[in-house]
């Protein structure tokens, strides 16, 4: 299984592997090819490419982890696709990226590696753990409250709704 880590370039990924799959004459399932119908996750003989969303739940004896440099391990949803991705695999894992994402996470493989069979972290204060969670859901309590305001006052306006809700996800309305 390859799985693209790059949500964004992942089809333009897999056209070209499966075209270099295929001149190698290995044959590929393209998960994602088409968007209008769910293929069977695995298929005999074929290497599946996948992302790492319609990746959960399924495994294989090899994955290559493709793509590590568009993920940052800083954020909980980085570290959260990345474990997801490399707990695919039954046995091997192949990881490719580059630049300093990539090696960030080549110099966390390389300690975890380093330190195994044990697992060594450091454990975060969990006061603040939960003052950072307890600001991200101030703040995000707060936007929302900006936002109801701003469609109020854009009906007030005489804006339907409908044409309020476009304004608000317009990034520059000049444009």
């Amino acid at each position: 299984m390859i799985i693209a880590l790059d949500d964004k370039a992942a089809k333009s990924y897999f056209r070209k592997l499966s075209s270099l799959l295929s001149e190698a004459g290995i044959s590929s399932n393209n998960i994602t090819a088409d968007p209008y119908n769910e293929p069977p996750f695995t298929l005999p003989g074929k290497v599946t490419l996948s992302t790492v969303y319609r990746a959960k739940g399924n495994e294989a004896a090899v994955v290559f982890a493709a793509g590590v440099d568009a993920v940052t391990i800083a954020s909980r949803s980085g570290r959260n696709k990345l474990f997801t991705a490399f707990t695919r695999t039954k046995a091997w894992l192949r990881v490719s990226g580059v630049g300093a994402n990539a090696s960030v996470v080549c110099k966390e493989i390389q300690t975890a590696l380093a330190n195994f069979p044990n697992l060594s972290f450091v454990m975060p204060n969990l006061r603040r753990v939960d003052t950072i969670q307890r600001d991200l859901n101030q703040r995000s309590i707060k936007a929302k409250q900006i936002r109801e305001e701003y469609l109020d006052r854009l009906q007030a306006e005489g804006f339907e709704i409908d044409e309020a809700a476009d304004l608000l996800s317009l990034e520059d309305p000049d444009e």
